[in-house]
C-alpha cells in the first residue's frame, strides 16, 4: 500500500518542485536587471549641464558608458547629472 501510495505521488512532487524552481529562478533573473533610467554625458564637473545618452539601469552592476567609453550618469532631484548609473544585464 505504501509503495503504491509513493509511485503515484512521488513524481507529481517532483514536477511541481521542478516547475516552482523555473518560475523562481526565471523571476530572480528579471528582478537583477534593475529599473531602465535615462543617462547622460556630465558636460561639466558639476553636473550642471549635460547632454542625453542611451538607457541604463539602477541596478548595481558595471559603471554604464556610451560607445567611447565615456562615464553615463542620471540626474538627481535637482537636475544635476551626478547620480552613478551602471549596465543592464
Amino acid at each position: 500500500m505504501k509503495t503504491s501510495f509513493f509511485k503515484k505521488i512521488l513524481p507529481a512532487l517532483a514536477i511541481l518542485l521542478a516547475v516552482g524552481g523555473a518560475v523562481g529562478s526565471n523571476a530572480m533573473s528579471h528582478a537583477k536587471t534593475g529599473a531602465p533610467v535615462q543617462a547622460y554625458i556630465k558636460n561639466n564637473p558639476l553636473g550642471t549641464s549635460c547632454t542625453e545618452s542611451i538607457m541604463c539601469s539602477d541596478q548595481v552592476f558595471d559603471l554604464c558608458t556610451n560607445s567611447s567609453g565615456t562615464q553615463l550618469w542620471a540626474k538627481n532631484a535637482q537636475n544635476r547629472c551626478v547620480n552613478e548609473v551602471y549596465k543592464p544585464h
